[in-house]
Parts: structure tokens; C-alpha cells; sequence
């Protein structure tokens, strides 16, 4: 199956003008200072979106379709796209005018600054990991702060719970501190206890669109996360498959986090690194977060750079 780039267009425009709310005028909608977060939501909705529209499609590819529609929406509000097919020479002169080149340099810096967060969002708002034994969230690093700073979460049952900490362990603090500060791990995994109505810390999340970006840096982040007894794992998409060939990101991946999940639809496992589409990979997570917390109940300091999923 095959998607044209018109369909995800109008599914990103669509998305994009649905966040027009009541004190934003449809005028000055696109000059809003509200636009880039606006973008960086659209982006993650549209994942979801078309994931589910789509789901024989290849994430990756549905995700460098909305790129493009991302691309085009930026461009169109800044300057007339030509309305008909243009020759080489046509063409050339386009691309080549100075404003025209700014603008879509602008456009490409729209979607690196937005599309990372974006899909930190997609996968917070789209991964339900709990379970009827278990309630787990999912934390950005603001919310994280928040909580690690004494500020309640609210769990399902209405219970405004406090992080639990060791209140003598002032390393393990400035440890999280410093994985905060660093800003190298994305998302952050806490659980519900009843017993002392306390959420606990127990993962960290590194999310790529592609395992290329900064994967030495967050090889020595991800070793250090699992050396202090946190599950460090990525969730990421690998448009180029390196994690596929037996290489020196097949090794890394395996050797440096306790688990790393590819958004594929070809359905795969070797070792650590398991590839499968959206359902597939919120299943294969979900499972690995409750052996992951029996694992913690039977012995605390379980969880190490040499824990492994059984499964």
C-alpha cells in the first residue's frame, strides 16, 4: 500500500487548525507565539493518526511523510508554492531566490526543533503500560521535576502521592538531578506503590527517530542510569537498520541499555533489541515493566547494566 503525500497533508492541516481555540484569531493563528508548541502537538497527533489509518504502512516512512507535510505547511504560510509543474530552469530560479532559501531553511529548523519533542509526546500520550495490578505513568522531564521537587501526582484513584526517595541516599538525588540537567534521557517511568501511597522511580526512556542521533553520548548516560538500579531502555525507529545488521549499533544496543524497542512492522527479536509495530511494541514494554518491578520487589538493586528481559 502506498500513501500520497495530499492524504497526510490534509490530515496534518486538519490537526494543525484544530488547535485555532477561541483566543487565537484565525489572522494571526500562524504568528501566534503559541504556533511552535502548537506544530510540536500536531506532529504527534498525526503520528497517531496515521499509524492508525495506515498501520500496513512503515512507521518511518509515515513519519518522513509528515516531515514533508510539516515542511510544506511552514513554507505555504510564507510564500506562494507554485501552482503548477515547473521545468529545470523554472525550478532553479525558484529554489534558488533568496527568500524562497530562507524560508525553507527556516522550515527545515521548524521541524528539528519541533518533531524530537514531538515524538517524546506521541509516545507518552499513545503508550498505556498500566495494568489492573500495576499503575505506571509516563513522565516528561518538566513533570518529573515537578514530582522530584515535592510536588504531588495525582494517581487513578484520585490519591495525590509524593515520590518516593531514600532519605539518606543524597548521591541518588543528585544523581537524578544530574539526569535531569543533562536532559539525556527523555521520559521517565514511575509506578504506584499502595502500601506507602508513594510513586517510585524505576525507568528511564531515551526516544530516537533514528538510533544514529547522539547514541555514544547516550551509551555512557544509559550505563550509568543501570549502575544506579534504574531499567534504561530506547524507543526509537531505525529507518536505516542499523540495529539489524551486527555491527557496531547492534552492539551497543544489546550491550548498553537493558532493553531497546524499534517501531517496525516486521515483527522481530534478536536478544535485547526487539522490533514491532505500535501494538506489538506497547505489549512487548508493558511486559518487560512488570518483570522489571517483580524483579525490584524480590531484591532493590535487581535492575543493573547486566538485567535482561526473560522474554
Amino acid at each position: 500500500m502506498s500513501l500520497a503525500l495530499n492524504k497526510v497533508q490534509q490530515v496534518y492541516d486538519e490537526i494543525l487548525l484544530n488547535f485555532n481555540d477561541s483566543t487565537t484569531s484565525s489572522k494571526n493563528f500562524f504568528e501566534s507565539s503559541k504556533i511552535a508548541r502548537y506544530r510540536r502537538l500536531t506532529i504527534a497527533k498525526a503520528t497517531e493518526t496515521m499509524l492508525n489509518l495506515y498501520p500496513d504502512i512503515q512507521p518511518y516512512i509515515i513519519w518522513k511523510m509528515i516531515e514533508k507535510a510539516h515542511m510544506i505547511n511552514f513554507i505555504s504560510k510564507m510564500i506562494q508554492l507554485p501552482e503548477k509543474t515547473l521545468n529545470t530552469e523554472e525550478l532553479l530560479d525558484y529554489i534558488l531566490d533568496n527568500n524562497t532559501l530562507t524560508i525553507m531553511t527556516s522550515s527545515a529548523q521548524s521541524w528539528k526543533r519541533a518533531s524530537g519533542v514531538a515524538w517524546e509526546e506521541f509516545l507518552q500520550r499513545t503508550l498505556n503500560l498500566s495494568d489492573c495490578s500495576k499503575e505506571i505513568k509516563i513522565l516528561n522531564a518538566p513533570e518529573m521535576k515537578s514530582l522530584l521537587n515535592g510536588e504531588p501526582l495525582i494517581t487513578s484513584a484520585g490519591i495525590l502521592a509524593k515520590l518516593s526517595l531514600p532519605p539518606t541516599d543524597i548521591q541518588y538525588i543528585k544523581f537524578i538531578n544530574k539526569v535531569l540537567d543533562d536532559k539525556n534521557f527523555d521520559l521517565f517511568l514511575i509506578y504506584y506503590f499502595p502500601l506507602t501511597q508513594e510513586w517510585k522511580l524505576f525507568g528511564l526512556i531515551q526516544c530516537k527517530t533514528s538510533i544514529r542521533d547522539r547514541l555514544k553520548i547516550n551509551m555512557k548516560s544509559s550505563l550509568e542510569a543501570m549502575q544506579h538500579h534504574l531499567w534504561s531502555i530506547v524507543i526509537a525507529m531505525d529507518p536505516d537498520g542499523f540495529t539489524n545488521n551486527t555491527g557496531q549499533y547492534n552492539r551497543a544496543a544489546k550491550d548498553c541499555w537493558n532493553g531497546f524497542y524499534i517501531l517496525d512492522n516486521n515483527i522481530s527479536k534478536d536478544s535485547s533489541i526487539y522490533h514491532g509495530n505500535l501494538q506489538a511494541i506497547q505489549d512487548t514494554i508493558k511486559s518487560h515493566c512488570l518483570e522489571v518491578l517483580s524483579s525490584m520487589l524480590h531484591q532493590t538493586d535487581s535492575i543493573n547494566e547486566h538485567w535482561r528481559p526473560s522474554i
